[in-house]
Formats: structure tokens, sequence, C-alpha cells
């Protein structure tokens, strides 16, 4: 049954009775704009607040673009066609702004800082097909103040770009509209391969709903991202990146681990992840469209139990999940309030309180999250960025003293790689060099009960050993925990052919720099 207001109007001393409705329907408007604009403005306020936290991962896509832009090619070392990364439409991206005169680093920032604000429109949009505005305003809070949006927004990474592409895709089909939905689809699977989930999901949706006009999404694939896909084969060998089969190789983790590792980053986050629970349960039981968000999420983290990697060394892969699980959340805390509110007798008090308890619950979380991205990024300072800052200090160094043709071999070829354009950087890793796997190959991966290694699991101290022997760099520079740097000085060989050099700073102890006895 409707409700009515009566409103007086105290020039004319007359009263009107109006619909609740009525007036609602005037004042939602401005409610709507709030909980779409006030996320995004809060959550970018605070991504610039915190500041840019470029990762060594970003600088191989950067060392690809400034070769594209010098005219050397879209390869990682001039001649070499290897594919090595897994966003080339962002690197394209990047490489526009670049060509324009634009720092590399900072444009790499600005662009996810933008995207991780549209991303919070995006997702206020599909809430508010579902949810109240304050719910969703608070919802979009959370979501802008998490510490995954804050890594995202900083790190430099296609993340930003990606969650786009991928809750764009899901908005446009949810609102019927299969062409934009190809074309969001399109462009998320050219800023990164697990894209490809998200299309089968997608067209199967698209189908169900009404397979005539299936054609309406897949002709945006077609034209957008079959072209890539056969440049990429045509001038790589294959579209799929080098850096998938290094990464098995590198940080190979046997499902059962990864399944935990996902459970213990669950439980993190459990405030969030018991509501998210919910929130699936009841779009599964109510049929609702967001059921396919749910869907996408449990395929994707299934993706990530297949591809056997250390999660725990790309946290970013966790980041697209992130929105999708606290706009679940919302939808299942909404439903227990509805549903105490529905009990007898279903006053208009009861509604109210249980939609502030809601509310309240949501807000309070975006401020606990909120404020834990403080110590996150003093512990990923210290462990991760500082080492990036010192591989720059280090790539000067080598700059200043190496010949423009000397080969450097290096344990991370990030930022080291960007650093020294003007040489030919050997990966051991196999990142950018997948030879190294004709001298070392792959070992199976590790059991359930085996402890992490954070070291390379197929490189050996023998194939380290035979890696140098056979392309015999002219320098070589790890971390000192990536190479068997101790075992490998034992060797007479080694020991004759290579010394270590002398940074001249303290700061840089942990750092090995060899140079090659000419």
């Amino acid at each position: 049954m409707a409700a009515y207001r009566v409103i007086s109007d105290n020039l004319t001393g007359t009263e009107t009775i109006v619909d609740s409705d009525t007036i609602k329907d005037k004042e939602g408007p401005r409610l709507r704009w709030a909980a779409l604009l006030v996320p995004a403005v809060v959550g970018t306020a605070a991504n610039l607040w915190h500041g840019a936290f470029i990762i060594d991962d970003t600088y191989i896509g950067l060392r690809y673009i400034e070769n594209l832009v010098r005219g050397r090619g879209f390869v990682f070392n001039q001649g070499e066609a290897v594919l090595s990364i897994s966003s080339p439409l962002y690197c394209l991206l990047l490489a526009l702004l670049r060509w324009t005169g634009l720092d590399l680093e900072w444009s790499a920032v600005f662009l996810n800082v933008v995207f991780v604000a549209v991303m919070l429109v995006l997702v206020g949009l599909i809430a508010l097909r579902s949810l109240k505005p304050p719910l969703t305003l608070a919802l979009g809070l959370l979501i802008g103040l998490f510490p995954l949006t804050w890594f995202t927004a900083n790190s430099g990474m296609e993340t930003g770009m990606s969650m786009v592409a991928v809750y764009g895709t899901f908005l446009a089909l949810f609102t019927g509209h299969w062409f934009w939905a190809g074309v969001a689809a399109s462009v998320a699977v050219q800023v990164r391969p697990d894209g490809v989930l998200l299309i089968g999901l997608a067209a199967a949706y698209v189908a169900l709903k009404d397979r005539r006009k299936l054609w309406q999404f897949l002709l945006p694939l077609a034209v957008l991202a079959l072209p890539w896909l056969i440049y990429a084969t045509a001038t790589y060998g294959s579209p799929i990146p080098t850096s998938i089969m290094a990464k098995r190789a590198n940080h190979a983790t046997a499902a059962p681990v990864i399944i935990k590792r996902i459970g213990g980053l669950l439980l993190l986050i459990f405030p969030i992840s018991i509501f998210s629970l919910v929130g699936m349960i009841r779009a599964a039981r109510e049929r609702s469209e967001l059921l396919l968000i749910a869907a996408w999420m449990a395929l994707y983290m299934a993706g990530l139990v297949a591809a056997g990697i250390d999660l725990l060394q790309f946290i970013w892969y966790f980041s697209p999940l992130a929105p999708g699980m606290a706009l679940m959340a919302a939808y299942g805390i909404d439903g227990l309030a509805e549903k105490w509110a529905a009990r007898r007798p279903a006053t208009d008090q009861r509604r109210r309180t249980a939609g502030r308890a809601a509310l309240i619950y949501f807000i309070a979380l975006a401020a606990v999250f909120g404020a834990l991205t403080v110590p996150l990024k003093h512990f990923l300072v210290l462990t991760g960025h500082d080492r990036v800052v010192k591989y720059l200090m280090i790539g000067k160094w080598i700059n200043d003293h190496a010949r423009p043709d000397d080969v450097v071999m290096v344990a991370e070829c990030g930022a080291l790689g960007y650093m020294l354009m003007d040489h030919y950087v050997l990966d051991q890793s196999g990142l950018n060099n997948p030879e190294v796997y004709e001298v070392c190959r792959p070992g199976p991966a590790p059991g359930p009960k085996a402890p992490p290694d954070f070291r390379p699991r197929f490189l050996t101290r023998e194939c380290e050993l035979a890696l140098i022997r056979e392309r015999r760099p002219d320098y070589i520079m790890t971390f000192e925990m990536f190479m068997h740097v101790g075992e490998l000085a034992q060797d007479p060989w080694f020991r004759n052919s290579y010394r270590r050099v002398d940074l001249g700073d303290d700061k840089l102890n942990s750092y090995i720099l060899l140079e090659k006895v000419r």
C-alpha cells in the first residue's frame, strides 16, 4: 500500500496530499548522483594522497613502449620478437601518451587513477540496479578505500583498465547493450589474457537472453580483438605471452597450496567475504542478474588455481575480484536487512533501522580497510618499492660505466631493463628470453606440503653456471636471494671470469653486481 504525506503551503494556506513515492522520485536523482560521484572523488583523493607505488613488473611494459617509440619495434630486446607482456592494448595507450612527450612513469600512474575512478562509477551504476543509493554510496567508499584499490591505482600495472573493461561489460550486459558489451569484452581480452573467461561467460549470457542478437556481441570482438591476435601470431609466433610459461616455471605451486592461500586471503577480509557468500546465495535464489558476476568470480578463481602460480608473488591478480566481492556483500547484507524488517509487524521504523545498520556496517568497513592501507603501503615500500628504487640507482651506475654493446644479465628485469634501454638485457627468469629454457628445463611443481620457495625452482647452480658460460654476459646483476652467487663463486672458471663491483653505497650491500674480467 502506498504511503502519503501532507504538504502544507504556508503562502496560500492550502494542504496537498502527495504520494511519498513521488517525493522519492524527486529526491532520487540527487542521491543517485551522490552514490556515483562521492566514492569516485573520495577514492581518487585517497589514491593521490597515498602516492605512486610503481612495481618492478610495470617497467617491463615500459621498456616495450620505449622501444616502440624509439622505432625499435614492440619488443623487449631490439631484434628479438618475443612477447612477454600480457597487456598490449594498455601498452599501446601508454605509447600514445609517450609520443606526446609525457613521462611514462607518471602516465602509467595517472591512467590508473582515472581508470579506478571510472570503475567506481561503473560498479555504482550496477549496484543502483539492486540497492538503494545510500548503501550504494557506502559500498563505493569501501571499494574506493580498499587497500588493493590503492595498489591498483598506483602500481602502474594494467589492472585498472582491466577492471573498467570487466565491469563495463557487466553493465552493458545488464542494460541489454550487446554491442557495447562486445566492445568492453574485446578491451578486456587485450588488456589481460583472463579476459577470455569473461568473453565465454558473456557470450553465454547474451545467447540465453536473445540468441538472435548474439552477433551484436561477437561483431566488435571480431573487429577489435582479431587484428591483434593475427598480428601477434604472425610476429611472435603466438598471442600467448612467454611470461605465462616463465611464471609457471619460476613460481610453480600445487593447486592445494593455491586454494589454501586464497582461503587465507578471504579470511583476512572476513567481514566482506562472509556477506559476499550470503549475497551469492541470495542472487542464486532470486535469480538476480548479479549471479553473472558471482559466476565470473568463481570462474576467475578457478583460473587462478589452474594457472599453478604462486599468487603471493602477484597480489594484483586479486584486484579485479575486490569490487565484485564488495558488491555481493552489499547485496547479501541488504537481503538480510530486508528479511529482518519484514518480520511482523513490518513497520517503517523497522525498515529504517535495518537500512541504517547495513549502512553503518559498510561505512565502518570502509574506514577500517582504508586505515589498513597505511601499514600495508609501509610494508610494500620496505619489501618491494625500495628494491625498485635501488635497481634504478644501479642501472644508472651501469649506464655510466658499461659500453653500449655490453650484455647485462639480471635476476629481475623490470626497473633494470627500463634503465638499460641501450643494452641487451638477458633475463635469467626467462620472461623475455625463452632460450633460457633450452639450458634449464623446469622441474616438477612442488607437492602441497612443500614449503614455498621464492628462488626460481628450475634455476639450480648448474643451470645458472651453464647459462653464464653460454651467454658470457658482461655484467651480472642480482639481489642476494635470487641467484646462487655464493655457490657459483666456488667454481674456478666463474671465480676467474667475474669480479664483484663496489657500488660505493652501503645501502646497496645486498645487491650484487659482477663484472666480467676483460
